[in-house]
């Protein structure tokens, strides 16, 4: 499982009823061909429905989840297995485990095949299931059952496990994603050009001053910042320029903002916190002095949006943001 810097926290559960792990070792270590699922780290895997047993898989990058697919025994032909994700088991999933997962749309998952093929003399193959991170709205869990749901082989004795064929891919994405790059490395790029910037009504009244090209004027950003940039831009950062125009203003910098991004300007998904911004210390009306946000991955957005999370004073101004590509 690949292990990067942009994280989703995925819980795989394998449930078998009332059985014990006991029991599904002695299942695959029978003279019988059978096909199983189960996590690709863990050697047993599996949950009941009184005590599940779960462990946490980090996927990022390129967003893949890889569940093994497997045989208890090598076979002598070719064995095709056919996967699907069964929404259906989401409703008993809930009631069962008294959780309120919420199902996945079929644009926030991919797979690239919906079958393995196990080939004669193998005992497995890996089964990728892509996850779309920027469809999956904050503070909402999902659940993503995978089903193990036909076989083909002229091995006609193969059957499924009867406590290893599904897996439920829990995704928090209250909990699960940061995008922030948080180490000290200045950031090279190239500032996006404002001209057609626009202020997305409901965030800060005054944040057409932020792309007004005047150090001298400024936002107060005690409200989100919500801009449409009118076109689709590769982001992969900011400059926050602060407005150091009176030694009182010097105070009232961000000392910590979110960014979001939005492919509406509606729905918002956070892709993380900052570290600490540096707090200007020297006035000026003429010279920049800015702080940088920049992204683990850069994203392919028209509209962003800017929290203030914590203050050096009481309030938060800020003279200018540029978008980095």
């Amino acid at each position: 499982m690949m292990k990067l810097n942009n994280k989703y926290s995925i819980i795989v559960l394998l449930i078998i009823g009332t059985f014990f792990s006991s029991c599904a070792e002695d299942e695959l270590n029978s003279k019988e061909l059978l096909a199983y699922m189960r996590d690709k780290k863990v050697t047993v895997h599996i949950a009941n429905e009184t005590s599940p047993l779960s462990t946490t898989v980090i996927v990022g990058g390129d967003e893949v989840a890889n569940l093994e697919v497997g045989l208890s025994r090598e076979a002598t032909v070719d064995v095709k297995i056919v996967t699907e994700v069964d929404q259906n088991l989401v409703e008993q999933y809930n009631k069962d485990h008294q959780t309120n997962y919420v199902p996945v749309s079929e644009d926030m998952i991919s797979l690239a095949s919906m079958e393995v093929v196990i080939a004669s003399g193998q005992l497995k193959d890996t089964l990728r299931i892509g996850l779309n991170r920027e469809k999956f709205l904050e503070n909402a869990t999902y659940l993503v059952p995978v089903r193990l749901s036909t076989l083909f082989s002229d091995d006609k004795g193969i059957r499924f496990s009867s406590n290893m064929r599904v897996a439920y891919i829990v995704i928090d994405a209250s909990v699960v994603f940061n995008n922030i790059d948080k180490t000290e490395t200045p950031l090279q790029g190239t500032r996006v050009d404002r001209t057609e910037w626009s202020t997305i009504v409901g965030g800060n009244s005054s944040t057409h001053k932020l792309y007004d090209n005047a150090l001298s004027t400024y936002s107060n950003g005690g409200n989100s910042i919500r801009i449409d940039m009118q076109t689709e831009q590769m982001i992969k950062g900011f400059d926050l320029v602060n407005y150091t125009g009176k030694s009182y203003s010097l105070g009232y910098a961000p000392k910590r903002v979110s960014i979001y991004f939005s492919t509406d300007g509606t729905t918002w998904v956070k892709h993380g916190e900052s570290n600490e911004l540096k707090k200007p210390t020297e006035v000026s009306t003429t010279d920049e002095t800015f702080v940088q946000v920049k992204l683990l991955k850069a994203q392919n957005v028209r509209y962003f949006k800017i929290d203030f999370i914590e203050k050096w004073g009481y309030y938060g101004y800020l003279s200018e943001i540029h978008a980095l590509k």
